[in-house]
């Protein structure tokens, strides 16, 4: 996912009776976000003067296009249970790169500073689409797709998702190269998304007694759905990270109801250009203001859907029953955790994205 950094150090450092020599140009223009400008110190600042970072802006993407020029994108993948669903899927093996890609996609924009080498993608300020927390300068191609897949079930339905990140995003450079060269990367983040199961509930409640269809639910599956009449309510977020960022209700998060410790439930997802549980990531390549690369995040846990979380921007309306949460709870498996002793590693998320410095001059 292309992301950004540690928590920006502010403008200037003010100091009693000093004054900070900082100049500023314009960021980026880029359609829907709010990018941050360009700073660096004021040309000719005293020796003496406070300190004042350079603060590079930077585009991202999550989504690159490959060199044949096919558009691959990200996907999020939850694989714990009798269900597995995977936001930007189905997933499919780009045939001239080999990597896998799903469909979402995101636009960003940031701040690198220095000498840190360490940023930010800060809201400005947060908020929209009805999520208060939804950082307005990492944002989704919304609507994407989920698709769910049980093992001897086809033509389960695909269904629409909103997605969207939550607070600042945050990043650092490795100050060692990559072994290519390029550079490896980690960006902190909290994301989540949301969408009608309704359909696909519907479609297998269908299959139940239903034997001319040819086609047999697994005996769990059929315990499960058992009882159920009422798809409405099904619209339920899942949410990554820090779920009080996500908009998660704090004594729920505290209370242990999402099924994670505080510190799991508080903790951003580390995405990363390395290795992160069975996934490897492919490090920046390319010109700078022009680089790909491949993010990848293998070993963070997803906590039991809350009904009560707010919905992903744009998705405001979404309604998400607690019985129906419950039954999403035991059909994906969630809370879902890895376990790094055992190399189970359930939950994935894979992003091949883009990356440009910026500048004025």
């Amino acid at each position: 996912m292309a992301g950004a950094a540690a928590v920006v150090v502010a403008a200037a450092v003010v100091m009693p009776a000093r004054t900070a020599f900082a100049d500023t140009s314009p960021g980026p223009s880029v359609p829907g976000l709010h990018c941050p400008p360009e700073q660096y110190p004021h040309g000719g600042a005293p020796r003496s003067a406070p300190p004042v970072p350079y603060e590079i802006p930077f585009t991202a993407t999550l989504g690159q296009t490959d060199p044949a020029g096919l558009r691959i994108g990200g996907y999020l993948q939850i694989a714990n249970s009798l269900v597995t669903a995977t936001l930007g899927g189905p997933v499919r093996t780009d045939p001239t790169t080999g990597q896998p890609y799903g469909d979402l996609f995101a636009s960003a924009c940031g701040v690198l500073q220095l000498p840190s080498e360490s940023g930010a993608i800060p809201g400005n300020p947060y908020g929209y689409g009805g999520d208060a927390q939804a950082n307005n300068n990492f944002v989704f191609s919304n609507p994407t797709t989920v698709s769910l897949g049980i093992t001897g079930i086809p033509g389960l339905p695909l269904l629409s998702a909103y997605a969207d990140d939550d607070g600042s995003i945050s990043t650092a450079i490795d100050k060692t190269p990559a072994a290519n060269g390029g550079m490896n990367v980690e960006f902190y983040a909290s994301a989540k998304s949301t969408s009608d199961f309704g359909p696909a509930l519907s479609s297998l409640l269908g299959l139940l007694g239903a034997p001319s269809s040819g086609v047999t639910l697994p005996g769990p599956l059929s315990s499960l759905l058992k009882g159920v009449t009422n798809t409405a309510g099904s619209a339920c977020t899942v949410a990554i990270g820090n779920l009080l960022a996500d908009g998660v209700p704090p004594a729920d998060v505290e209370s242990g109801k999402t099924g994670l410790t505080y510190a799991q439930a508080t903790a951003p997802v580390d995405f990363t250009s390395q290795r992160s549980g069975d996934l490897t990531g492919r490090p920046v390549t390319g010109p700078i203001t022009g680089a790909d690369a491949t993010l990848v995040a293998n070993d963070f846990p997803v906590g039991a859907i809350d009904p009560n979380t707010v919905p992903a921007a744009g998705d405001s309306g979404a309604v998400c029953s607690a019985s129906n949460a419950s039954l999403l709870n035991s059909l994906l498996g969630l809370p879902s955790i890895p376990n790094p002793a055992t190399g189970y590693y359930p939950n994935s998320f894979y992003a091949p994205g883009s990356f440009a410095v910026y500048t004025s001059s």
